[in-house]
């Protein structure tokens, strides 16, 4: 016959057992029930062994996904190859950092022979036509400086606008087919 407990959807079974406990475990369950104040000791070792049942369940399906097979590689193996492309991607960098560096000298190059022609191209055909018309070395340098400040101002705008679209293309999933080399063998 089964019989249900209040709150409970597990029926119990009138089966009688004899549990004869350890006197170690007696004093244990006596300390629990004095902890949680419960006043009779069936429904704490029906919990207690409910505790101990999904303990052993874990413990057999944890022993269980440690049994797989073996990897099919080595390990030895597979840090040879962690290590390869590690070094291919040093290298990589390493080669990258030097185009980055003779990219930047060649722009320093390119922006202050720039300056120095539009202050050459300023002083020999702006500066002679503004004096002719009487405006004052302070108004002419004035001009210089506005001009100077929009140019800057456009650059900078354009700088935005490319790096606002790199982290767009960065930021959007990538449609390439993944191959089987790297970019940079």
């Amino acid at each position: 016959m089964q019989k249900r407990l209040r709150g409970s959807n597990r029926a119990i079974v009138k089966k009688v057992t004899a549990l004869n406990l350890y006197a170690d475990q007696a004093t244990q369950i006596q300390a629990i029930m004095e902890a949680t104040g419960a006043k009779e000791v069936a429904p704490l070792v029906r919990d207690l062994l409910d505790e101990a049942l999904a303990a052993r369940r874990r413990k057999s399906l944890h022993r269980e996904t440690n049994e797989q097979p073996p990897p099919t590689q080595d390990i030895t193996e597979t840090l040879q190859t962690i290590q390869t492309l590690l070094l291919k991607m040093i290298r990589q960098g390493e080669i990258s950092l030097r185009a980055e560096n003779i990219s930047l000298v060649l722009l320093q190059e390119i922006l202050a022979e720039a300056s120095a022609g539009r202050k050459v191209v300023w002083k020999r055909l702006e500066v002679p036509a503004l004096r002719e018309k009487g405006i004052g070395s302070a108004e002419i340098a004035e001009r210089f400086e506005k001009e100077t400040n929009e140019s800057k101002d456009y650059a900078y705008g354009i700088a935005d606008e490319i790096r606002n679209s790199q982290e767009l293309q960065a930021n959007q999933p990538s449609r390439a087919h993944v191959t089987d080399e790297l970019p940079f063998d």
